[in-house]
């Protein structure tokens, strides 16, 4: 009987470690696919075409090398 239990105990924890080990890359895949962007929240005047964000966001994308959402 403890052969048994020590066995489902360890195919258990087996399972647990691969399980973990799926969602860590996953996560990390999802943290470099996001890594170069930056996400801004501004007022429309802003952001409009006569507003000064559109020429900020291409000079700070330019300089920078990341994505502005």
């Amino acid at each position: 009987m403890k052969k048994i239990l020590y066995t489902l105990i360890l195919f258990i924890s087996f399972l647990s470690m691969v399980s973990a080990m799926g969602k860590t890359d996953a996560d990390s895949a999802k943290m470099q696919a996001r890594q170069n962007e930056v996400v801004i929240y501004t007022y429309d005047s802003f952001i409009s075409e006569w507003g000064p964000g559109p020429e900020i966001t291409k000079k700070f994308q330019k300089k920078q090398g990341t994505l502005v959402l």
